[in-house]
């Protein structure tokens, strides 16, 4: 019988986890935000209560409260972010006003003989980040994607980037992988999109010309969040 016992014990044993990776995450991401007092304490109201941003940390700190009460707090965000690219500094800069938290907590006198005091009930938002960013890098660019394509194609047989009848450029493209490589497949890409013409039409040909225009490109990258 105590082998049987010791059986199902092991049978219905598990793991858990008090934490784990993710909770790096979970506080690097968070911002500590809520009334300007409980962020002006990094938060410790969890304990101390009497705060109605910590209702998040503890909820029974709404119990330090004697009377109703209801705030709302703003926050107002200012970002300045400054990118270089190509020796070209572009800065730019946002100020995002915003509902921070908001809440409040009720208060409820015992009855009679009930042997209760008190009791609360409150609510409470409090934004746990920002996500709003906004930036752009601009820059003069010497090279253009056309460049990236003539580097692969340079060496390349013509005839290998020809499609023959009934095959498509997607089964050229596999086709030049598994023979060709990883280069083939980029000149192909170059070839068949029209960036790229041959200076001859020999099947034999390795040698290849950009279509595009110009020796400079202004290059521009822009990026924008919200949440």
């Amino acid at each position: 019988m105590k082998k049987l016992f010791l059986i199902l014990a092991i049978s219905a044993s598990g793991t858990t986890f008090a934490q784990s990776i993710a909770e790096a995450l979970n506080y690097s991401a968070s911002n500590t935000t809520g009334t300007a007092r409980f962020r002006a304490m990094g938060g410790a109201f969890g304990a101390l209560g009497g705060d109605l941003s910590a209702i998040g940390d503890n909820p029974a700190s709404s119990a330090v409260f004697t009377k109703g009460t209801v705030s709302f707090s703003l926050s107002n965000d200012n970002l300045d972010n400054t990118t270089t690219f190509l020796g070209n500094s572009t800065s730019s800069s946002d100020t995002d006003l915003s509902l921070n938290q908001a809440g409040g907590v009720f208060i409820i006198d015992g009855a009679g003989n009930s042997g209760w005091n008190k009791f609360s009930l409150g609510f409470n938002y409090d934004r746990i980040g920002n996500l709003d960013n906004q930036y752009r890098a601009i820059g003069t660019n010497t090279n253009s994607i056309s460049s990236y394509f003539s580097d692969f194609a340079q060496g390349v047989p013509l005839d290998l980037l020809e499609t023959l009848d009934g095959e498509s450029v997607t089964d050229l493209y596999q086709f030049l992988g598994e023979t060709e490589g990883f280069g083939a497949q980029q000149a192909l890409l170059g070839y068949q999109s029209f960036i790229l013409d041959p200076l001859t039409n020999d099947p034999g040909n390795t040698e290849y010309f950009v279509n595009t225009v110009g020796e400079a490109y202004e290059q521009e990258y822009l990026f924008a969040s919200e949440g």
